[in-house]
Parts: C-alpha cells; structure tokens; sequence
C-alpha cells in the first residue's frame, strides 16, 4: 500500500483520499494508528517555494496573481527595508521582498535582479528552513559540483544565500531568525 507514504506540508499529512476514507470506513484500527503516527511526526523539513524576479514590474505582477488566488500579499520596498541606506536611491520604489501566501502555497517576488535580467535566471526555487543547521546542510548539498552566488549572509530577517546547482538550476536558501522581544 506505497500511496498510504504520508506528505507534509506546512499544517496537514496528505494521505491518498481513496485509502483514507477507506481505512475510516473499513479498517477503524489501522486508520486509527495512521492517523496517530502522523500527528506524531514534525515538520522538520524545508518548504519549497518559487521565487521570481521581475524587471520593475513586480507590484503589478504579485497584484496580478492575488486577484486570481487570493490570499494575503505583503510588499517590502527597498527604500521602506532596513538595508534602504546600502541601496541606492534609484532603487528606493523597487520591491525588494514580496509574498502572496494563501493556504496551499507561497510564491515569493522581487525587482531586485541578480546581475543581468535574463529569462533564464528569473525564476529560483526557495527553500526556508527550519533550522540554521538545515540551510547550512542543505547549501553544502546543493553548491556541490556548482557555484556559490552569494553565501550565507545574516540579513535583517535572518540568513539567506543563493547558489547555482551543477546543473544550472538556480536556489535560494533562507532561515528565518526569531525574533527578540
């Protein structure tokens, strides 16, 4: 029974539907110890989530995506971060951060273009960790046999690096440091 391999997210297990009503139905016990076992299992994996970058235009595109899936969209300017005094002042209106969260995925967004915008180099994948000790492993694993862009810096929110893959593919990583009261 491999579709009975459960799939975290971020708030629930994901069981195939077909054997999850099944088992409630049918078999009581088992489902019963399913369920036990999943709730037992914390999320100590990293989240996936995409990461695009627009040529000045990212407002307008996050605005976009929110009409069509709702959710909530927080937007961060350069010139509104607290690193406006390292940015210069033409990039001040730029989005330096944005997120539309919704409750089944995150699609992160910025102007902010590493280098030369080239379609190619638009789209990262963004892993937010768990833990610092994760991302460390987790960019290790992945820089292997290609290159470092720019490695783990402690930011205003908390770490981020971003790397290339051997295989051209492009990741950024970021742990997310509680916050001091």
């Amino acid at each position: 029974m491999a579709c009975l391999k459960s799939y975290n997210c971020r708030k629930t297990p994901v069981v195939c539907l077909f054997h999850t009503i099944h088992l409630s139905f049918c078999e009581p016990t088992l489902y019963h110890n399913l369920k036990k076992n999943q709730s037992n299992k914390t999320n100590c994996m990293a989240t996936l989530n995409p990461y695009l970058t627009f040529k000045g235009n990212c407002k307008a595109a996050m605005d976009f995506y929110k009409e069509i899936f709702g959710g909530e969209l927080s937007l961060m300017t350069a010139g509104e971060s607290p690193v406006a005094n390292q940015m210069p002042a033409s990039y001040h209106n730029s989005i330096l951060h944005s997120s539309l969260k919704t409750e089944n995925f995150e699609i992160m967004a910025t102007d902010m273009v590493p280098g030369e915008f080239i379609e190619g180099n638009t789209v990262h994948m963004s892993l937010a960790c768990k833990t610092e000790m994760e991302m460390r492993s987790l960019f290790d694993k992945l820089s292997a046999g290609g290159k470092v862009n720019h490695p783990i810096n402690q930011m205003f929110f908390g770490l981020i690096g971003d790397l290339t893959d051997k295989f051209g593919k492009h990741w950024i990583l970021e742990f997310d440091s509680p916050q001091k009261a």
